[in-house]
């Protein structure tokens, strides 16, 4: 049997990276009120704010995820193995262009699988400590259509320890920073697109609380984070500005929830976006206004909270206790 601290830095890792690629929810524990009907005093025009809309659904064809190009991703810090079940999820978003894409950077670019280190403790005591570093990249710049480059760290600390030989009560918390960047060199991919480069800046804490016995895994967790994003555009625009988050996780009742708040600028006026979900379902407000998710492509739809997150984490802890 693996150590309990090395489950629990597993649960944390995936629970953030469920929350850095979830949509969200308004009610995480202690929540700060987003204000999603509030509108900025330079919303971007109507008409603009269509076209930024559908500039992210353009690109997001065109773009293939991680999964597409990767047979191991970063999940948190943590390499795994893609499932076929995301693979094909990922596939979908793209058109033909976009597979096009796709096949280009498999045969013309370095692939560099994520890989993940773990160092520290390795036994359940209070005030153990673990450090865990991921990292997978796209290089050769010279032919490559989109290199890439991802880094993540997170920390990790046991806090308490309750329980006796049928039960264990553990506390624990994490923090990671995450920072991903991409540029477009095609020419082809920038004249769809009107993409030069985007890249994400993240920075996250999670607590959790979890609940071992012989036969069932509880737990608890809420993860609060904030960084920022930028999309450089090829006209010389751009979209940039700071991201924050909240979401939880109760595995007990079966519910997830969270929320996002892209406080973003562009040449035209601002972009106030506030995405709010749980695992029945997602909000999404544009500069004060109810939209539909899907005319934000992946950011209304794949961003979310769900049951299917929660079951994830569980099957993950029982996995690691075998």
């Amino acid at each position: 049997m693996k150590t309990m601290s090395l489950v629990l830095m597993a649960l944390v890792a995936g629970l953030v990276a469920c929350s850095e690629d979830s949509g969200s929810g308004n009610k995480p524990n202690g929540p700060t009120n987003f204000e999603p009907a509030r509108k900025p005093a330079n919303a971007v025009s109507a008409a603009d704010q269509k076209y930024y809309q559908q500039l992210i659904v353009t690109a997001t064809q065109h773009l293939p995820k991680d999964e597409v190009i990767f047979s191991t991703v970063l999940s948190g810090s943590k390499a795994e193995s893609v499932k076929q079940e995301d693979r094909d999820k990922a596939i979908a978003l793209l058109n033909e262009d976009g597979k096009n894409i796709a096949r280009l950077i498999q045969d013309r670019c370095q692939i560099n699988q994520a890989q993940s280190t773990t160092t520290g403790d390795t036994e359940m005591r209070v005030g153990a400590k673990q450090r865990e570093v991921g990292t997978m990249s796209i290089t050769d710049e010279s032919s490559c259509l989109i290199p890439m480059s991802r880094n993540a760290q997170s920390d990790s600390v046991i806090t308490s320890i309750d329980g006796n030989s049928k039960l264990v009560h553990i506390k624990s918390t994490t923090t990671m920073v995450d920072s991903t960047s991409r540029k477009v060199n095609d020419d082809y991919v920038q004249y769809r697109t009107n993409l030069r480069s985007t890249a994400t800046n993240v920075v996250s804490k999670a607590n959790l609380d979890v609940a071992f016995s012989q036969d069932k895994i509880t737990m608890k967790a809420v993860v609060k984070g904030n960084g920022t994003m930028a999309y450089e555009l090829m006209d010389g625009d751009y979209v940039r500005g700071p991201v924050t988050f909240e979401a939880s996780i109760d595995s007990g009742a079966n519910k997830a929830n969270g929320q996002f708040l892209y406080d973003l600028q562009t040449s035209r006026g601002a972009l106030r976006i506030v995405m709010i979900g749980t695992e029945s379902g997602q909000e999404v407000y544009v500069n004060g206004e109810k939209v539909n998710p899907g005319d934000f492509g992946p950011l209304g739809t794949e961003l979310q909270l769900s049951k299917s997150n929660v079951s994830a984490l569980q099957a993950m802890a029982k996995k690691l206790l075998q």
